[in-house]
């Protein structure tokens, strides 16, 4: 289908304009659309803003706050929980992480978890926010149930995504974000969205049986990394971002599209000021000498490259960032809707 290229500072000025005409603060709706637009650079399509339609109806509906009053429910030298007051994922996210990293630079390590959340776009938004300051980021977050146990066919758990954020010297920063699914549920999303097939291995039916068809997909059980290991990534996950927050886990958490119910979704953050352990720079010399022998290890025949995770969504974000980001025909006609109800104009239309 058709695609049409956009500047990051078009769709960034419409997701703000559009959140603030459904009540939105602009701190809040700017701190958002940088998570959708970000993913969007780096070609993570799915939680970008193909996201936006969705959360203008939780907001609407009252299933999300647009604004929501954070609280610090408990706390500890090196520990917080933070309640999300059913706001957007990304705002209280965004807190935790950089309270756990005020508290990494007193204690070496601090860890925050949230409780009472959302959505909150992609994981490694987070992790690369520690970055900034040479500290390594772990990010987690519960999701509604898409994993079924292995054995089962009902979903009991969700994708439940994480990443790990670490600086590196002369090389990029190691990131790598992922969900426990095969491929995240956005991107099967995407696919029903595009009326597109998606491969075998990706998701079962309702019924236990594979598919390729993203509407049965959707309605049946995302297929786990690894098989009976991320089973078990998943519910590892969902103990400290679920069961450890207080928030909802397991078949508790709300679906997204239940657009009128608080999720109460769980997150888990953790920033380590690697100074605390080692200097830095022995810290990134000794990263860049494990990527150095990585990059020039024996090629598999077909293979011109080896990458390191967060590498090709480094280069991705330089190429959309000077050439932009394409957006398809579907999510356009989505987005210029969203932005005639909302009264904002759409720019492919504009």
């Amino acid at each position: 289908m058709a695609h049409k290229l956009f500047t990051s500072d078009e769709l960034s000025t419409f997701t703000i304009k559009v959140l603030e005409k459904v009540g939105v603060n602009a701190e809040n709706a700017s701190l958002v659309a940088d998570t959708l637009i970000q993913a969007e650079l780096r070609g993570v399509e799915s939680h970008g803003v193909v996201r936006l339609p969705l959360y203008v109806k939780r907001i609407l509906q009252g299933g999300t706050k647009a604004n929501p009053c954070l609280k610090k429910v408990a706390e500890g030298p090196a520990t917080a929980i933070i309640d999300g007051d059913s706001g957007m994922g990304q705002i209280a996210s965004y807190h935790a992480i950089k309270l756990a990293m005020d508290k990494a630079r007193r204690n070496g390590i601090g860890a925050v978890g949230v409780r009472n959340s959302s959505h909150f776009g992609t994981a490694a938004y987070y992790t690369m926010v520690a970055l900034k300051e040479d500290m390594i980021g772990i990010a987690l977050t519960n999701s509604p149930t898409v994993i079924a146990p292995t054995g089962g066919i009902t979903p009991l758990l969700g994708n439940n995504p994480w990443s790990i954020a670490v600086p590196a010297g002369k090389y990029l920063p190691i990131v790598v974000d992922f969900a426990i699914s095969v491929v995240a549920r956005g991107k099967i999303r995407l696919a029903a969205l595009k009326n597109e097939k998606i491969p075998y291995g990706w998701a079962n039916d309702s019924a236990g049986n594979p598919t390729q068809d993203p509407l049965e997909a959707l309605k049946g059980a995302m297929m786990p990394i690894g098989g009976h290991k991320g089973y078990g990534m998943a519910l590892a996950i969902d103990l400290l971002a679920g069961v450890l927050t207080g928030s909802s886990f397991g078949p508790w958490v709300k679906n997204q599209e239940d657009v009128s119910s608080p999720q109460n979704v769980g997150h888990f953050f953790v920033a380590i000021d690697i100074d605390k352990f080692m200097p830095v720079e022995d810290f990134k010399n000794r990263v860049d000498a494990l990527i150095e022998r990585i990059k020039s290890s024996r090629l598999a025949t077909g293979c011109e490259k080896i990458y390191i995770p967060g590498e090709l969504e480094y280069l991705c974000q330089k190429e959309r960032s000077r050439k932009g980001i394409p957006v398809s025909q579907e999510s356009q006609q989505k987005l210029s809707i969203l932005g005639k109800e909302v009264g904002v104009p759409f720019p492919a239309l504009s």
